[in-house]
């Protein structure tokens, strides 16, 4: 055995350091994370959650990102897709004399460009959320492969 692989095994069991392997939670949590909020209405997203940062492989930095950026998944964009975007009532104004009946707005916030970056954002956000998550799950396999092996 090359002689930094000894260091290696020497120093990882002279501070206590196990390799952390990646479970099928871990992977459950980042899809949950995207689409538990459509599989399973609201608390789909929340076992997720709950599955991330119940994770010994992933970071707290991990855990925020996986919580905090655009919480609900694709849960979100789903609602903001089938949300009205035009309304059908009408303002009425006047007084006493006339009655004067006033245009309906022709789109709302969601409406137009302003509605089609929203929805964009909101559906690439979680994508790029669950690839970050994959990404540092891929990393720690890796990083489990290249552990030495004790003798």
């Amino acid at each position: 055995m090359p002689l930094e692989e000894d260091i290696a095994v020497d120093a990882a069991e002279r501070f206590g350091v196990v390799p952390v392997r990646p479970r099928a939670s871990d992977v459950a949590a980042i899809i949950l994370l995207l689409v538990g909020g459509l599989v399973l209405p609201i608390i789909g997203w929340f076992i997720g959650a709950a599955l991330l940062w119940a994770s010994a492989v992933f970071t707290t930095r991990d855990k925020l990102i996986g919580t905090f950026v655009l919480p609900g998944g694709l849960g979100l964009p789903a609602v903001l897709l089938f949300m009205p975007v035009t309304s059908d009532a009408c303002v009425v104004e006047g007084g006493s004399v006339g009655v004067e009946v006033g245009t309906c707005p022709a789109e709302s916030l969601l409406g137009g460009v302003a509605g089609a970056i929203l929805l964009a954002l909101a559906v690439l956000t979680p994508l790029a959320t669950a690839l970050y998550l994959s990404r540092k799950l891929s990393n720690s396999r890796i990083a489990e492969d290249n552990q030495p092996k004790v003798p």
